[in-house]
């Protein structure tokens, strides 16, 4: 009996490994996260993805599946050509040839690629970048990823390192990013800047205007957003100057893509129309008239699954291109 083929995606993150396994309709099973090996560089990460890779090949053969190809999604500068990590900060990697070092333990082909053109991959097949030639992704996490849909294709660049958008610098003086550079996108428009933000507006604020934030360990971007949606005029103030940054950083893409569409992903998305709404007004401010109308700045369709379908997605088209 033929076994049906699947493609398994991972999204390798400072802290979880995300995975599951995708048909050919974009159909996602199996979806499990496990923690990211800590503090143990290359070898440890390979060993974990390899073994979570041969352990759903082995459940994947007892339901009649087969996996025919791996697609893994870092948060790293990439040389996805080759399957080369070049340059991974949070992971205490570089220059690693990750995809070879992976498939020879489990001998099914992989591929990988920096996790924000995932999630684009996987957007632009089944999300909203579906249909579209020409788009942005933004992830705001930690940091701000990037990617670039161009013509209908992810855009990597030269040496497959395009879309580092979270290190344009915005302002030469501005705090010192982990890149090493002062000024970047991701320190004021990444859900860390927002926490950021926040405290500082507390410490400077004192005890002068009543806040429900506390400036403790605890303190995330969700709690923010939504003190700010219920009047807290200490959050309002760190969402609006948060809004300000990101608003301006997405005029500054528009005015150089022109996009179709700017699609944000990211926990902080889930503010919804209150970052919207005010992201949209920079933007119209600092555009042209006849680029502002053309772009629509809407949330990504994938949550945690994004980068685990995109992902796959990668490994479908490798497969394509071999004639498999």
């Amino acid at each position: 009996m033929t076994r049906e083929t699947r493609c398994m995606g991972l999204d390798l993150g400072g802290t979880n490994i995300k995975f599951g396994l995708v048909a050919p309709d974009g159909t996602c099973s199996e979806f499990h996260s496990v923690p990211t090996p800590s503090g143990s560089g290359p070898q440890a990460i390979t060993e974990q993805l390899a073994a979570l890779i041969s352990e759903a090949a082995s459940k994947a053969s007892s339901q009649n599946l087969e996996i025919h190809g791996v697609g893994i999604g870092v948060p790293a500068l990439t040389d996805s050509f080759n399957g080369i990590l070049l340059n991974a900060p949070n992971l205490k990697i570089q220059n690693y040839p990750i995809a070879k070092a992976v498939q020879d333990i489990c001998s099914i082909p992989v591929w990988i690629d920096n996790d924000a053109n995932a999630m684009l991959e996987g957007e632009a097949w089944l999300g909203s970048a579906q249909g579209l030639n020409h788009a942005i992704l933004l992830t705001l996490g930690t940091g701000v990823g990037g990617a670039i849909l161009s013509s209908g294709e992810v855009n990597r660049g030269y040496r497959g390192v395009a879309g580092e958008i979270g290190h344009m610098v915005i302002d030469i003086n501005g705090s010192k990013c982990g890149c090493g550079n002062h000024g970047c996108f991701e320190q004021y428009a990444s859900a860390t800047a927002l926490v950021r933000i926040a405290r500082e507006i507390l410490r400077f604020n004192g005890n002068k205007n009543k806040t429900s934030l506390v400036d403790n360990e605890n303190l995330c971007a969700r709690d923010i957003f939504s003190a700010s949606t219920g009047g807290d005029s200490v959050a309002r103030y760190a969402t609006d100057q948060f809004s300000e940054y990101l608003g301006i950083g997405i005029a500054n893409l528009v005015n150089i893509f022109n996009p179709e569409a700017v699609i944000l992903s990211g926990g902080v998305v889930n503010a919804g129309a209150p970052l919207f709404d005010s992201v949209r007004t920079v933007v119209d401010k600092h555009t042209f008239k006849e680029d502002a109308c053309a772009v629509s700045i809407i949330p990504a369709t994938f949550g945690d699954k994004g980068g685990v379908l995109g992902a796959a997605r990668i490994a479908y088209r490798r497969l394509e291109d071999q004639g498999q």
